[in-house]
């Protein structure tokens, strides 16, 4: 039995990831991008996932991490609610999962939902201006292959 592998990706409103998605991802892939581009803060995105699904911890992460605030594009003010989807393919078949996490007094989340159906996100109210970066994305794998250039919209502030 192999490992699974993570088909897409979808990040709302997290750090400075305004609205980043990535699909039909191979079993390697590579973070490539300028700095302040959002690299780190994809891969954040993940350890965060980490510590919400195996440890249970969300609440340490976000203290550890400078706050609920911090891990929310431009602030609660600007992006009240993050929103993360992921598509898994395991040797069983594939397994999507979606979450919200809303800001809640005193600066800490609330799950907004977690599903495995296909829950359609509402959109978010931005006062950005979208900007688009190269953005080359390597996923840890089993074989190194070529991966073909990935655009997402980050965001800058007007």
């Amino acid at each position: 039995m192999s490992a699974g592998r993570i088909e897409s990706v979808r990040i709302r409103g997290f750090r400075s990831l305004a609205d980043v998605e990535l699909s039909n991802l191979q079993n390697a892939n590579v973070l490539i991008g300028a700095n302040g581009s959002g690299k780190s803060n994809f891969i954040r995105f993940f350890e965060m996932m980490s510590w919400m699904l195996r440890s249970r911890r969300l609440g340490e992460f976000v203290e550890r991490y400078g706050g609920a605030d911090d891990q929310l594009y431009g602030g609660n003010s600007v992006t009240p609610r993050m929103e993360g989807e992921l598509a898994l393919r395991t040797d069983k078949g594939r397994n999507d999962y979606r979450f919200a996490l809303s800001y809640a007094h005193p600066d800490r989340f609330i799950f907004g939902c977690g599903s495995s159906s296909s829950t359609v996100f509402p959109p978010v109210h931005r006062h950005f201006r979208p900007r688009t970066v190269p953005f080359l994305f390597i996923f840890a794998g089993t074989e190194l292959r070529t991966a073909p250039t990935r655009l997402f919209r980050a965001a800058s502030p007007i």
